[in-house]
């Protein structure tokens, strides 16, 4: 039975990021603005009957999750000093109460506040951008606990039990910042190894590996400040600990706080045969057969766009069997670049031997798509948990790339130093820069 999470995500909530809040400090974050519209804009695509939102900023009852239960959830940014700024959804008491039930199930609890209270502006800020995207349906506001790592995942999966029992489609947005205290000029005390959870989080997130995310160290959660973790954790819950099409949008944090936009789960992006399962076909038939196949029909939608992609794989115990792509889109569709990659990886990787019959039931396979890639300065505008980078020579004769999320290189300075190597490019020779992201589907 498919799922009936057709959408997840993890949005921030800085009130600056509403227009008539943040005014001109919006443009320090132009990359969550840009990246909380291709969110929302995505969300709507996936046709929801109903938004889920958790909130680190609902009324918080240490050991019980609680929702409003008035039939109008409405709010609006008096706080922020924009009290004309106002936005009102019908509330799904359906899937309020099918909740309910499904928690008790779970061993965790959901009780209705017993007062009107309005919208706070960790559910207003992600709502402002999907009725800008058009979203006018039913929403429900759901606050999180004090409770641990284990009832939060299951409220998570009681979520989703709910939906399925009224067999209802749902998103599911997780609010929440990062750290709170990454430099010393924030609204926090300063942390010096805060910067760390929110790195963790970044390329947990972008690896798709929910138990790093969720076995992550409570000190270091602690002393990062952070507010949106408890939301994130219900969110993995929700999707079975398995994020598919698994996608960090943007993160940035110009005034002390990590803001990060990421996508967990888009059915959109996933019905049909997904890009990893295509990789299998191509290469266990050339294998088998000798035949470079044609891609089949019932591909998800993502596989009839066209972009650039690279097919990974590996042994069962983790280790790289091959990886090969292309930059660029080469063919008609990502699908035939997919299954050609996928017969180079197998076949025509350099640095090891062709996969022979008998490792085929034993290896693990990954496909990053990449997006279309932009210039970057330098060094200054990568982050290898985000971004890959292309470095080329003036003369374009020399021309290297760096998937991001590589095991082993954490910091700016070693993926700079390791693309120009991979290009073989001596360092502070003068280069083109660009850089690009990647959604990344199965073993990586």
């Amino acid at each position: 039975m498919p799922s009936p999470i057709v959408f997840a995500g993890i949005a921030p909530h800085p009130p600056l990021l509403v227009p008539e809040v943040g005014g001109k400090r919006i443009q320090q974050v132009a990359e969550s603005q840009r990246a909380l519209r291709e969110f929302s804009r995505r969300l709507v695509d996936a046709k929801p009957h109903t938004v889920v939102v958790i909130s680190p900023h609902s009324p918080l009852d240490p050991r019980v999750f609680t929702a409003r239960s008035t039939t109008v959830l409405e709010g609006d940014f008096r706080e922020f000093s924009a009290s004309a700024v106002r936005l009102s959804f019908p509330n799904d008491l359906d899937m309020v109460n099918a909740i309910k039930d499904a928690a008790r199930l779970w061993d965790v609890e959901l009780r209705e506040l017993d007062r009107d209270y309005r919208l706070d502006h960790g559910a207003l800020v992600p709502l402002y951008y999907l009725n800008e995207a058009g979203w006018r349906g039913p929403i429900v506001s759901l606050g999180f606990t004090l409770q641990s790592n284990e009832k939060h995942l299951a409220f998570g999966r009681a979520i989703t039990a709910a939906a399925s029992a009224l067999n209802r489609p749902i998103a599911l947005v997780a609010s929440g910042d990062l750290s709170h205290r990454l430099n010393i000029n924030g609204p926090y005390d300063y942390e010096p190894t805060a910067h760390l959870f929110d790195e963790q989080i970044v390329s947990a997130i972008t690896r798709g590996d929910a138990s790093e995310v969720i076995n992550l160290d409570p000190d270091l959660r602690n002393r990062a400040g952070e507010c949106g973790y408890r939301s994130i954790v219900i969110a993995l819950g929700a999707v079975d600990e398995n994020p598919t099409a698994h996608q960090v949008l943007s993160y940035e944090g110009p005034f002390g706080v990590g803001y990060m936009v990421a996508v967990l789960a888009d059915a959109n992006r996933m019905e049909g045969i997904a890009p990893q399962e295509l990789a299998r076909l191509a290469i266990e038939t050339f294998i088998s057969e000798g035949i470079t196949m044609e891609p089949p029909s019932g591909l998800c939608d993502i596989l009839m766009t066209r972009a650039g992609a690279f097919v990974t794989v590996r042994s069962a115990d983790g280790r790289l069997r091959g990886c090969i792509g292309t930059i660029t889109p080469a063919r008609s569709t990502v699908a035939e670049d997919i299954v050609v990659n996928a017969i180079r990886a197998a076949t025509r990787d350099p640095r090891f031997p062709p996969i022979s019959p008998t490792e085929l039931p034993h290896l693990k396979y990954g496909v990053d798509i990449l997006s279309p890639s932009e210039p970057a300065r330098g060094p200054e505008d990568l982050d290898p948990s985000i971004y890959g980078v292309i470095v080329e020579t003036l003369d374009g004769k020399r021309r290297g790339l760096l998937l991001p999320g590589i095991e082993g290189i954490e910091s700016v300075k070693e993926q700079w130093q390791a693309v120009h190597v991979k290009a073989g490019i001596t360092p502070g020779a003068p280069v083109r820069v660009e850089r690009f992201t990647v959604t990344r589907f199965g073993e990586h």
